[in-house]
């Protein structure tokens, strides 16, 4: 669904439940729209860098260094959440007491449920069985149903339906994006003034007028950012844009390819018509840029499979070490390792290290002292933003022009050795 239809479908459903003030109901959307990312999304972001773990977490569990911060994103969204939400925070809050409650019950939903305690409590407030089935949470119509039921629950018995302050207090425990709220209850306030209808032409209220790099929320713009890298939209050195936020000339130029390509004013402006565009691009996104039709570095026809097997096993003993599960994250990683090693003009990996502060991972090929040694590297989180797809075609191109290297050099030695051999037999 679009954000639109997200935004309508819980439109819809908080009216329906009484929820028809428009100063109300415009604080309600405002405060829904800050908690999940203008709408685009179900399932918390937690594609942080090391840096900014440690700008929104700073001392959480004991991650008070950009060396641990780095550490912990290495490990991907899953060990990100078990390492913010769980430990001994995570259970004095939240209520998660088990392995994996920090991933388990991550944010979710309209107002991004987040907690065993909260998933268990509004569980049973409305019949569902939300700490088996934490994923039920993810579902529209239970995720409208967990939204109106927090606002009554927690914002309405303190009268603080029209305030946002309060409310994002209420709902919130503290005043993130505060900002934002304000400016999007607004929005939603003068647009229900305005007559704005479910299902209508009309856009969000929050996208009705074209907004720059000024005015994007860092929410909306991690939103657009995750939407370009679907479909396949890169930084000016061929890398996935990086999801932080950060409406940089990165970001701002990658729009402007996209609205290039679709035939939009390239002014890297992201309006109502962009973000459509980009939107319905999401689920017809088999045209991206660095889609391949080829095997996978995974796949043992792809001419690169057995290095990433061999990045890949040395990857995986990291994570032991670190005590971290191996997962997706760990494949991307090897697909980068490989494409850089394969670009680096490696056909082996022996080993495999990080740099001191976790931002860099190696992969050598020789004794690690040898000064015949090879080695490649490439950046810990660009690595795990990386698609497979992307890698096992960037180490496929790799694989062919040093092949293409290595056959014209063979054929120049040839054909000096025949020519040499020639003005031998003239010189008899």
């Amino acid at each position: 669904m679009t954000a639109k239809q997200n935004a309508d479908y819980l439109l819809d459903a908080a009216m329906k439940a009484g929820i028809t003030d428009p100063k109300e109901l415009g604080n309600f959307m405002g405060q829904m729209h800050v908690e999940c990312g203008g709408y685009g999304r179900m399932s918390e972001n937690l594609n942080y860098s090391g840096e900014r773990l440690l700008e929104v977490f700073p001392g959480r569990n004991g991650m008070d260094t950009p060396a641990e911060a780095n550490r912990v994103a290495a490990g991907g969204p899953e060990a990100i959440a078990n390492a913010v939400y769980g430990g001994a925070w995570g259970k004095k809050n939240l209520g998660n007491t088990e392995p994996g409650d920090g991933w388990t019950f991550r944010g979710r939903g309209y107002v991004q449920l987040t907690g065993r305690d909260n998933y268990e409590r509004v569980g049973k407030e409305l019949g569902l069985d939300l700490v088996r089935h934490p994923e039920l949470a993810e579902d529209k119509a239970i995720a409208a149903r967990i939204a109106v039921h927090y606002w009554k629950d927690r914002v309405v018995p303190n009268h603080d339906q029209n305030d946002v302050k309060k409310a994002c207090f209420d709902i919130n425990g503290g005043y993130n994006g505060l900002p934002e709220r304000r400016k999007a209850a607004e929005s939603w306030e003068k647009a229900l003034q305005n007559g704005y209808k479910t299902n209508g032409p009309e856009a969000l209220p929050t996208q009705a007028h074209s907004v720059s790099r000024q005015h994007l929320s860092k929410d909306k713009v991690i939103h657009v950012q995750e939407l370009l890298r679907a479909q396949g939209y890169v930084d000016s050195k061929g890398k996935p844009l990086d999801p932080d936020g950060a409406m940089g000339k990165e970001t701002k130029a990658a729009i402007e390819k996209f609205q290039t390509d679709h035939k939009l004013k390239p002014d890297g402006i992201v309006g109502p018509a962009t973000l459509k565009a980009l939107e319905s691009g999401r689920e017809s996104s088999h045209d991206a840029p660095h889609a391949t039709n080829g095997p996978l570095l995974d796949d043992a026809a792809h001419p690169g499979h057995s290095m990433f097997r061999q990045a890949l096993g040395e990857l995986q003993k990291l994570d032991v070490a670190h005590g971290r599960p191996s997962g997706e994250h760990t494949e991307r990683v090897a697909g980068s390792l490989t494409a850089s090693a394969t670009a680096a003009g490696m056909d082996r990996i022996d080993t495999v290290g990080l740099s001191h502060d976790a931002t860099r991972v190696y992969a050598v090929q020789g004794q690690e002292h040898s000064p015949f040694k090879k080695v490649a590297d490439v950046d810990v989180m660009q690595a795990v933003q990386t698609p497979l797809e992307q890698s096992s075609a960037q180490a496929h191109a790799s694989g062919q022009s040093h092949a293409q290297t290595a056959a014209a050099l063979a054929s120049s030695q040839q054909l000096a050795e025949t020519q040499a051999q020639q003005q031998n037999t003239r010189h008899v």
